[in-house]
Formats: structure tokens, sequence, C-alpha cells
């Protein structure tokens, strides 16, 4: 069903689009190129996914962080997913190549949180957080009005120095729930 997805996409407006964003030489200038990256990167993530996150999806379910010398220290399946993910670089998919993210489209990131969710939707929480709020302090960046542009193209935001340590997994974030 995602690759049925996938194939409906206007490539050529899509990479236009995203690629417009950053004056990036390594920047796709053809769509078929952008296309066959996104699908390999979709699909070495799907063969991770149902290899490493899949056949324990009880495990990081029934560990849980704990504070240590006031410090959160992950659960250790947790820890190894993140860890491997980072590795290939799942963590900062959305992110942009300057700040060591793949620049890869919203509906690529989308798609690899649905094979997540799929597979363990406690991991795909977790991996909400790294993609997810660093668009949320890009776009708020532009918001508020503190990028410095060139050429109508965003080189620097106030947040960049925490989007790298978030592309990097050296930035950390959590959510406060009432619930059990």
């Amino acid at each position: 069903d995602l690759r049925f997805q996938l194939s409906r996409v206007d490539w050529s407006t899509l990479v236009a689009l995203q690629e417009a964003a950053f004056d990036d030489e390594d920047a796709f200038k053809d769509p078929a190129e952008a296309r066959a990256f996104y699908e390999e990167v979709l699909t070495n993530l799907g063969e991770f996914i149902a290899r490493e996150i899949a056949p324990y999806e009880a495990e990081p379910d029934a560990q849980h962080p704990e504070m240590k010398d006031g410090e959160v220290v992950v659960p250790p399946r947790m820890k190894k997913i993140l860890d491997q993910l980072q590795a290939l670089g799942a963590l900062s998919l959305t992110l942009p190549r300057r700040l060591g993210g793949s620049n890869v489209p919203l509906l690529v990131q989308n798609i690899f949180v649905e094979m997540v969710t799929r597979a363990d939707a406690s991991v795909a929480a977790e991996v909400g957080f790294y993609g997810g709020i660093g668009q949320a302090l890009l776009f708020y960046s532009m918001e508020e009005g503190s990028v410095e542009l060139k050429n109508g193209i965003p080189v620097k935001t106030r947040f960049d120095d925490v989007v790298e340590r978030i592309a990097q997994e050296q930035e950390w974030g959590a959510m406060v729930l009432t619930e059990p």
C-alpha cells in the first residue's frame, strides 16, 4: 500500500520544491534520481524494521527509562534501536543536509514513521522526536523572522546548533503525561 502511494507522487514538483529550500550543491537535480534515493532509503529502513524492531515489539513496552545520577537512561532494546537508526541516518531524514540531515520530503519521513508504527508504536513515538522537533524549530525560526537568507534561501537559524545535536542523537526531549 505504501509503494502504491509512492507511485502516485508528482516527483518533478516534489523534488523541485524540496530542493529549492536550501542552496545545496548535493541537491538532487533530477526527479528520477531523487525518487530512487528515497525508495532505497525506505527499502533499507523497511528491512531494518522487519529485522530489528518487529520481532522485539514487546521489549520496549516492558522496559522503562530510568533516572541515574540525574540523567535518563534509555532501556537497552530502545537504545540499540535508536543507535542503529542513527547510524542509518533515519533520525534526521527531513533535516537540511547542512545540519546533518538528508533533506528528504516529509512524505518519506511519514512513510518511515508509518512502517515503524506498524512494527512498534512505542519506537515510533521515540523516532518522531528527532525529525519532528528539528523541523518544528526550523519552522519556528521562519515564523519569528530569525532566519538568515541568501538569495531567498535559508542559510542559518538561531536553532542550528540544537538541530545539529538532534541530528546526531545528542539532544533529547520528553513528554510529560498525566495518564499511566
